[in-house]
């Protein structure tokens, strides 16, 4: 929505057909918001993720079926996102996101670097690890905290990450960040609002 596109690219909101996004994490937060962005008509996506789809995550899993049971999450994504939308070019990367292979897992494509990149991992770590790449090399990127057992979407905030409080994921990832002196001023991320507006 218009409302929304603030927190995004310019590009994303004007339909440019060269626009790339990258999503990591494709469990029950990236599987999602990859799903929206190829019916969204995202032009180029690239899918970041080392699991395999299991029957407890096929509860929490945007287009997952019975059938991808044993499939590298990427794969099983990408396969149902081309049936979705053909021309939505998708490149996967079925492997776990680590420093020292970001400079190859957020490289360019055909020249051009990532307009936004979306953080869906779970694990604090490798948060803190991509949140880094991102801020040290201006690229735009989009955080999701916790979120879990909550169902009103009216408390869903998009906001910076100096804006979030009583929030344990993101106490605990401004201090990794602070102490890689890393400048979070910049993170947007995605967030439930203990107070309902």
């Amino acid at each position: 929505s218009t409302q929304s596109t603030g927190h995004f690219p310019r590009r994303m909101a004007t339909g440019d057909d060269s626009l790339f996004v990258v999503v990591v994490g494709l469990g029950g937060v990236g599987s999602h918001a990859a799903h929206l962005l190829v019916r969204g008509r995202t032009p180029r996506l690239r899918l970041v993720d080392f699991d395999r789809v299991s029957l407890s995550s096929l509860n929490r899993h945007a287009v997952a079926t019975r059938r991808d049971v044993g499939v590298s999450k990427v794969e099983a994504a990408a396969r149902h996102f081309s049936s979705i939308a053909p021309a939505c070019q998708i490149q996967t990367r079925d492997c776990l996101f680590e420093a020292s292979a970001a400079s190859d897992l957020l490289e360019a494509w055909d020249g051009k670097r990532p307009d936004l990149v979306l953080d869906c991992i779970d694990d604090v770590d490798t948060k803190a690890d991509l949140l880094e790449y991102c801020v040290t090399q201006g690229l735009a990127v989009i955080s999701s905290l916790g979120a879990g057992a909550k169902a009103d979407p009216t408390w869903v905030c998009v906001g910076g990450l100096t804006d979030v409080f009583h929030d344990p994921l993101a106490v605990k990832l401004r201090a990794h960040l602070r102490k890689r002196n890393v400048d979070w001023g910049c993170v947007k991320c995605v967030y439930l609002s203990l107070i309902h507006i």
